[in-house]
């Protein structure tokens, strides 16, 4: 019985000793400059993807503006998701809240070029190409875009 007793002890402490070494902290809002007049592009995707302590989150988000033109944004952790990036905008090559852009996802992986280093990617869908965007989804386009640093992104060229 006694031994026992210890034995839990000696877990209890364990488990004491990893919370704290681990830390605990308050929830961080990544969008942190970001609005949702209408709360629709919360139905229109996020991702995140991971490589070691290297996360990198896309996301879709209004900035004041209507349902038909969101833009997709990126923001950064190199520290297992304690802190994070300012938002940076990710569907470049048009002007911010003209296009509807929404189903981000994100990737990343080693740089072939960059040995130690690492490129951020990120596919979505677009209505940039239409000549009068519906702001529904119908006849959208998917667009890449590339980052190593996953701040400043680079559209690719099909």
């Amino acid at each position: 019985m006694r031994s026992h007793m210890i034995r839990t002890l000696a877990i209890l402490a364990l488990a004491s000793s990893l919370a704290l070494a681990q830390g605990v902290r308050e929830l961080e809002r990544i969008n942190i400059n970001g609005s949702n007049p209408s709360s629709t592009n919360a139905n229109n995707g996020r991702s995140i993807a991971s490589y070691g302590k290297t996360f990198l989150c896309v996301y879709p988000d209004q900035f004041g503006t209507n349902d038909t033109t969101e833009d997709i944004y990126a923001t950064v952790s190199h520290d297992g998701g304690f802190t994070w990036s300012t938002p940076s905008r990710v569907d470049v090559g048009d002007a911010p809240n003209t296009t509807d852009s929404n189903w981000p996802f994100a990737m990343i992986t080693e740089d072939p070029l960059n040995p130690g280093g690492l490129v951020y990617a990120c596919i979505w869908e677009e209505s940039r190409l239409q000549a009068v965007p519906t702001g529904n989804g119908a006849g959208d386009d998917v667009f890449a875009a590339y980052s190593t640093d996953g701040i400043n992104w680079n559209l690719s060229q099909g």
